[in-house]
């Protein structure tokens, strides 16, 4: 009984986050793991998140750079080009293709920043890579270089 209220828990933090509910949260904690002079990586079952906690970004900034790229595939949408990006202020949103295209949607997009943010914190630059799809999705400085 236990794996099944811990499996119906999960289902619902998929879909809540799938759905693009959760937000940045700017009161959360900012916890860091390990080394601040290092990326970090933490495997995620959608895919490797990577941390870099050398510096933090302005938190508005990082929420209209996220949502400007998530607004441009709001009905559905792909990219063949080598990356998408919006920029906001100091702030840069972005997705790599290292392949033949990618094909996503605003919800999806707004939940791998959520996972970015609860992994690496709400105001640290970090990204999320899907070696089998050729991809990667992140929020950094807009004068980081991406892809």
């Amino acid at each position: 009984m236990l794996s099944s209220i811990k499996s119906i828990a999960i289902l619902a933090f998929v879909a809540s986050a799938t759905a693009g509910l959760i937000q940045r949260d700017p009161g959360a904690g900012t916890s860091h793991l390990g080394d601040d002079n290092k990326d970090l990586v933490r495997k995620d079952s959608q895919g490797q998140v990577h941390c870099k906690n050398q510096y933090s970004l302005n938190y508005n900034d990082m929420v209209y750079a996220e949502r400007s790229l998530e607004d441009q595939f709001d009905s559905n949408g792909s990219f063949s080009g080598k990356s998408v990006s919006a920029t906001y202020g100091s702030v840069v949103a972005y997705g790599c293709n290292y392949g033949n295209g990618q094909t996503i949607t605003s919800s999806w997009l707004a939940a791998q920043y959520q996972l970015i943010a609860q992994n690496c914190g709400t105001t640290s630059p970090g990204w999320i890579s899907y070696p089998d799809w050729k991809a990667s999705y992140g929020i950094d400085s807009a004068d980081s270089g991406f892809c």
